[in-house]
């Protein structure tokens, strides 16, 4: 009688992954981009795991993403565990990347490994394929964590910047804002975020991962700085002047729903995607390849965005309502620090729209809870465009993005998405 193998690995397993990392990331507050960055590295180091099994399908995306040449490949002889593998291979990249994190964080990782091992053994992985499995997660995980180290991340910390001196440029309102609490962040290798200081102004200087290098999805150039009433910048401050003033609840509940902070907007489609996991029964390959192909989507639109917000640098609405228009004017929420064109919600949602849509299309209606633990109520969408178009005209409710760069933002997501599903084969 033939020996039957494990069992098909659950796509919760993946799930709880992506759930974990982002839980980890906002106990860590950890700044947006960097943020971003570590779920790339760990949504990629898990996606090689299950792509070493040949079971799974899935192609290894070494010699497709930039820089990252080969990775270890398993002996067809001595078969693998996908699950097991991104396991171990997750542990080391997590360990490493949150080597300044708590201990709590650090527990967290540790034990969903154990438990994810411990279960595949359950499932019917022999005690040798299980050691073989862990032993290939350590040497990919190395290798990621390698290919980590040259992107260019290391070189920024501690790089000085200076704010400009222009009137027009971006001025940095977080810095003398009443409603925010003072404090200065070291810029370490786990920089969290700071209401105050300017959001890693050299972070567009970092590779990319599937676009050619952060200036491929560039957007247009934002309108010439101008108080001259009936010039393009004075139109474009009193659209958003008039928009953003008198707010309906709907509309404040709206901004306040996808307000910048450590869990909006890249962790928070995550957080979607592993409830589409869920929803849509998907195996966990396929589960591997939407957290990999998504948070590829998030990491380089971080770099492209940040990468013409710290060049452009334009002022954000705040500043020129109040001087143009009303001096005790103030928008919904708090402007964050960083400069204001392009919109990275229109941005980023535009991209990872354009890989969800590809994946599983835009038929399902969903709500997203995945603000609740901080005291935001969910939201219903009747598909993913339909949550993409709201949150880019939420910054508009909320005072803290002119239309152009909404717009603008949603071009450059759109063509950022298109990148990553053009240039990754999967399979």
């Amino acid at each position: 009688m033939a020996c039957r193998g494990p069992a098909p690995p659950d796509p919760q397993f993946v799930a709880d992954w992506v759930r974990t990392s982002q839980a980890v990331v906002r106990a860590e507050r950890l700044a947006p981009p960097a943020a971003a960055r570590i779920s790339a590295y760990a949504s990629l180091a898990l996606y090689e795991g299950y792509a070493a099994d040949r079971r799974s399908g899935l192609r290894s995306l070494a010699g497709q993403l930039n820089g990252l040449w080969s990775v270890p490949l398993a002996v067809r002889e001595r078969p693998v565990d996908g699950a097991t593998v991104a396991a171990a291979a997750e542990r080391i990249v997590l360990d490493s990347l949150f080597s300044q994190g708590s201990a709590s964080t650090k527990r967290a990782i540790d034990s969903l490994t154990t438990a994810q091992i411990a279960r595949r053994r359950s499932s019917g992985v022999g005690a040798d394929g299980s050691a073989r499995s862990v032993d290939h997660g350590l040497a990919l995980g190395r290798a990621i964590l390698a290919w980590a180290a040259t992107d260019g991340f290391l070189q920024t910390r501690g790089r000085p910047w200076q704010a400009p001196r222009s009137f027009a440029q971006w001025v940095n309102t977080a810095a003398t804002d009443p409603h925010v609490v003072q404090a200065g962040e070291p810029r370490t290798t786990l920089p969290k975020f700071s209401q105050t200081q300017p959001t890693e102004p050299h972070w567009g200087t970092l590779r990319t991962f599937a676009l050619r290098n952060g200036d491929e999805c560039a957007p247009a150039r934002p309108p010439v700085y101008s108080e001259q009433r009936g010039s393009d910048f004075w139109k474009m401050g009193k659209e958003l002047y008039d928009s953003a003033s008198n707010l309906s609840p709907e509309k404040r509940e709206i901004a306040r729903f996808w307000a910048d902070n450590p869990d909006a907007p890249g962790s928070q489609w995550l957080g979607v995607v592993t409830q589409m996991i869920g929803r849509r029964n998907v195996t966990a390959d396929r589960a591997a390849e939407a957290f990999a192909l998504t948070s590829v989507a998030i990491a380089d639109s971080y770099i492209a965005i940040w990468r013409q917000k710290y060049r452009s640098m334009v002022v954000r609405p705040v500043t020129y309502v109040q001087r143009v228009f009303n001096p005790k004017w103030q928008p919904a929420l708090v402007t964050p620090p960083f400069p204001e064109y392009p919109s990275d919600h229109s941005a980023l949602s535009g991209a990872v729209v354009e890989v969800l849509v590809r994946l599983m299309g835009d038929t399902v209606a969903f709500t997203d809870s995945t603000r609740t633990n901080v005291g935001v109520p969910a939201r219903s969408f009747r598909n993913f465009t339909h949550a993409r178009d709201e949150a880019g005209v939420s910054s508009i409710y909320a005072g803290l993005h002119f239309v152009p760069s909404v717009v603008q933002g949603a071009t450059q997501g759109q063509c950022v998405g298109e990148r990553v599903l053009g240039r990754l084969r999967t399979r």
